[in-house]
């Protein structure tokens, strides 16, 4: 019985471990390049998000390529509590050519 289980084991270990492989040989999902920014005109726009707050849309080529409605990089849902505050945090994280 416990030879079964050793068996077991190692055959759910063995499996697990080929299908993490081939998931890493797998294309990483689209994400916007920032490195051909430079040769796009990039833009944004301060947006409302809810309880009074604001966020920023950032466009390339008047197409949207990032949403960001709260605070990025910060837990729950908060947003900038001023305009303000959504540009000077775009203007920080925007990519310089």
């Amino acid at each position: 019985m416990v030879r079964k289980y050793h068996l077991l084991m190692i055959v759910c270990l063995l499996f697990a471990g080929l299908t993490s492989m081939a998931q890493d040989k797998k294309a990483p999902a689209s994400t916007p390049n920032f490195l051909n920014v430079a040769k796009e005109k990039m833009t944004y726009n301060i947006i409302s998000a809810p309880e009074k707050t604001f966020g920023y849309d950032i466009l390339v080529d008047g197409k949207l390529m990032i949403h960001q409605p709260n605070k990025p990089g910060m837990t729950g849902i908060r947003a900038f509590d001023t305009k303000q505050d959504a540009e000077k945090a775009y203007l920080q994280n925007v990519p310089r050519s």
